[in-house]
């Protein structure tokens, strides 16, 4: 399919895809880099609407409102003894509640 569909489409697609099925969790790699903000942002709103938690994986700084902790691999394993840290960016109910999942 990436002959037929651009990036952004195929990013859209699979932004559906996720929705559609809407699973506890998703891992999210790059999962929106070739998209619109708006796209990006109904995405994680949606997807906090419907219960799916999301751990996202991004170079874009954008992301951090629609997330309550990042995890941020420092590569100080030698310094810290960890090589990662982890951040409250917000208090999650600052954030839009989300359904129950049973």
């Amino acid at each position: 399919w990436e002959v037929l569909l651009s990036m952004g489409e195929q990013q859209a697609l699979s932004v559906a895809r996720l929705l559609y099925h809407h699973p506890r969790f998703a891992i999210l790699d790059e999962c929106t880099s070739a998209i619109g903000k708006e796209l990006e942002r109904r995405l994680f709103e949606l997807a906090r609407e419907i219960g799916i938690s999301c751990v996202t994986i991004t170079h874009r700084p954008a992301l951090k409102e629609h997330h309550a902790r990042m995890l941020q691999l420092t590569g100080l394993q030698e310094k810290d003894g960890r090589g990662w840290e982890l951040s409250q960016m917000r208090d999650a109910s600052e954030l839009p509640p989300t359904k129950p999942r049973c």
